[in-house]
């Protein structure tokens, strides 16, 4: 159903107070990774900066901003109130804003065009947008990276994180912007822009929620349960032919569609035709199931150890009066850490996974040429997946370094914290991983990399598709 503005009545402060409560008692007791990032003083002040904002009546949208500060501080990529699980009057409420008539990404502090959706021909690819409605852009984008969910210090992430693709109905700029500049909220909006020499001002109308949901479905991101999810298909290069597949999603548990079936057959193709190189394009895919592993079993002649890292819990079992605010979809979640070994630190390690610490060879092998284009999106299963290829050296990555961070993130399990005044709800991951060895706060860096550039949006160039033919091309 699609969302319409309302107005926002305001929550009491006391109530907010309490949501609070309940909101830190849940995290202190069951988030595995709140230190990971913070030192315990860091942690309380970050809690004691968000009662002090809850000292005053707030609408709903000041509080959603609060919450969201809130969870960003604690440097956890899965930490955040989830638009996606919210209710729909929360949705009515805060989702209905209008969105801006082009697509962009952030380069540096800079906002570049990438899609033009209006019928003015200035705001073409490549674009550099230096203020909206009277915001200058760089100062747009210092307000939102404190709200941006990311592991670690990773702002790569945090910037991409805030880009508008075009492929959610609920993206994060176009949530969080008009909460902190509601001038952004209107029907029409003033764009301060240059390309190339040419600079100007233009006042272009905003685009509809319907409008973006359509291009939403328009773009294949928003598939029926039986629709496939990625293809195959070879590429002409001169003379040659390369074996393309892109992978926009990896979130596969929603659909019936068989794409384990299809990984399987998608090798036996590649290896029956001989092919020598394969391009796996996971550009703009945070994640979502095992579909990496799939993917690994046929490029690997014997057993695959994944690296060292142990699965931490806080908890053996949920305490009783949080679980009234608990939602979730697996109620074993309830005490999953009923059997694990308890650790110094109070956390509890998980036991009894040792299937999982391998990956089986799969038949057919494939033996050409992998190469893996990557992203500042790749920040949980595809960031794993990335960093296997890289330390396995089964592939080469291209392209510009990922989300996610080297020292583990949080994620596995999920509780829906749904704080009982304002009904906001918030996720909160339950399995933390952790190395057995230290590792750098930072993404993966790709084995080649290839920034995106304003010159290559606006010349329509993919540089990094390009490399990655090239790199196929080599001479083995």
């Amino acid at each position: 159903m699609r969302p319409t503005s309302s107005v926002q009545p305001l929550l009491r402060s006391t109530d907010l107070l309490a949501d609070l409560a309940v909101l830190e008692n849940a995290y202190r007791t069951l988030h595995p990774g709140l230190l990971r990032y913070n030192t315990p003083a860091e942690l309380s002040e970050s809690f004691a900066q968000a009662r002090h904002e809850f000292e005053r009546d707030r609408s709903l949208g000041e509080a959603f901003i609060v919450l969201t500060r809130l969870t960003a501080a604690i440097r956890c990529g899965h930490s955040h109130p989830n638009p996606f699980n919210q209710t729909k009057e929360v949705e009515t409420a805060l989702f209905a804003a209008p969105r801006l008539p082009f697509l962009f990404r952030w380069i540096g502090n800079q906002m570049v065009i990438t899609r033009n959706l209006s019928d003015r021909a200035e705001l073409m690819p490549g674009a550099i947008v230096n203020s909206i409605a009277g915001v200058k852009t760089a100062d747009l984008l210092a307000a939102l990276m404190p709200l941006a969910r990311a592991d670690g210090h990773n702002d790569t992430k945090r910037r991409d994180f805030l880009s508008d693709r075009g492929d959610s109905i609920y993206e994060p700029f176009d949530i969080l912007a008009p909460l902190l500049f509601p001038q952004l909220a209107g029907s029409t909006v003033t764009v301060e822009l240059r390309a190339g020499l040419r600079a100007g001002s233009i006042t272009v109308p905003m685009q509809t929620f319907d409008d973006r949901s359509a291009l939403v479905r328009a773009s294949g991101r928003d598939p029926k349960p039986s629709d496939p999810l990625w293809h195959l298909q070879a590429i002409e290069r001169g003379a040659s032919s390369v074996e393309y597949l892109a992978m926009p999603t990896w979130v596969a548990y929603k659909t019936t569609w068989d794409w384990k079936g299809n990984i399987q057959a998608i090798f036996e193709h590649l290896v029956d035709e001989g092919a020598p190189a394969l391009i796996v394009d996971l550009r703009g895919n945070e994640g979502g199931s095992e579909v990496g592993d799939e993917l690994l079993a046929h490029l690997i002649d014997l057993p695959l150890e994944r690296d060292a890292f142990s699965r931490r819990v806080r908890f053996r079992a949920v305490p009783a009066p949080l679980r009234p605010v608990l939602d979730t979809w697996d109620p074993s979640f309830f005490t999953l850490g009923e059997s694990a070994r308890a650790l110094q630190d109070g956390s509890f390690e998980l036991q009894g996974e040792s299937a999982d610490d391998t990956i089986a060879p799969r038949q057919p092998r494939y033996r050409g040429k992998v190469i893996v284009l990557v992203d500042a999106a790749n920040s949980s299963a595809t960031f794993q997946f990335a960093l296997a290829v890289q330390r396995q050296k089964l592939g080469t990555l291209v392209g510009e370094p990922t989300g996610g961070s080297q020292r583990g993130i949080n994620g596995g399990a999920f509780f829906f914290v749904r704080l009982p005044h304002s009904r906001l709800e918030v996720d909160l991951p339950l399995i933390g991983t952790f190395p057995d060895t230290p590792a750098p706060d930072s993404g993966v860096t790709p084995d080649i990399v290839v920034p995106i550039t304003a010159s290559d949006l606006a010349a329509k160039l993919d540089t990094q598709l390009q490399t990655a033919f090239a790199v196929a091309a080599r001479q083995r």
